[in-house]
């Protein structure tokens, strides 16, 4: 949001996102945050011991849809990209999909943002789980795939962003 041109925020982009998927690599496994030993060995794994944040009400989800919206506009012609979400399946069962950078930074915001309310609650467990899970399987799917389009683009910058 802001002032910051769409070349500076992808710029700035560009050198936060690996950043902050290192920094979610330091967090500690979800298996020193909780023992499945201790679990019933019948039962699938199922993290429900963090208790979720309530649904989110129809200001958070218009919150959300503005700030998606808001950064879809910002990196413009950008927003859109191809993954394939798993490499090493064979080349015949490759799932291509479309990514999303608006899509990606907010899916990543909100969920580190609902760590961080854990975290001032005081529920730092809770937290450091809920942000190294998430890592695992979701939000780290996001920045890495966001990291890859915007390596991608980095060198064509100008040709999508003519200097002005």
């Amino acid at each position: 949001r802001g002032t910051m041109s769409s070349v500076d925020f992808l710029h700035r982009l560009h050198l936060l996102l690996p950043q902050l998927y290192a920094t979610g690599l330091r967090l500690p496994w979800t298996t020193v945050l909780w023992d499945p030993a201790l679990d019933d060995e019948d039962e699938d794994y199922d993290p429900g011991y963090v208790e979720s944040p309530a649904d989110p009400d129809r200001a958070s989800l218009d919150a959300r849809g503005s700030l998606c919206r808001d950064l879809e506009q910002k990196v413009g012609e950008l927003n859109f990209y191809r993954e394939v979400l798993d490499p090493f399946q064979p080349r015949e069962e490759h799932e291509e999909v479309l990514g999303s950078l608006s899509d990606d930074l907010t899916d990543t915001f909100g969920e580190l943002n609902c760590g961080l309310r854990r975290w001032d609650r005081g529920e730092s467990g809770q937290a450091l789980f809920e942000w190294r899970f998430g890592l695992e399987v979701h939000w780290g799917e996001h920045v890495t795939g966001a990291i890859r389009a915007l390596h991608v683009r980095a060198s064509s910058w100008d040709t999508w962003f003519p200097p002005s």
